[in-house]
């Protein structure tokens, strides 16, 4: 199948997840929660999906907002941005 490849990250109605696996009949895709869900190969074909990872990148801006706020630990000091893991809905 030429549309995504096992590792990509696609949508098929509503059920969003990394493909495992597929053959003729079914993709079987991982979901965050660790759910597989086995879409059928026609619900692909005659419908509509979104490969997330088509382009192989995706672009992140984050803004750092200057300061630490009031309240917070570490008031008044340079705010810095840390990024551990990355979700795409």
């Amino acid at each position: 199948m030429d549309y995504f490849k096992i590792g990509d990250i696609i949508e098929v109605d509503g059920d969003w997840g990394i493909v495992s696996d597929f053959d003729l009949l079914n993709t079987t895709l991982k979901k965050i929660s660790n759910e597989i869900v086995i879409v059928p190969n026609t619900k692909i074909v005659n419908g509509a999906f979104t490969n997330y990872t088509k382009d192989e990148f995706i672009k992140i801006k984050a803004k750092n907002l200057g300061r630490v706020p009031a309240g917070k630990p570490g008031a008044g000091s340079p705010a810095w941005l840390f990024c551990d893991e990355i979700i795409i809905h």
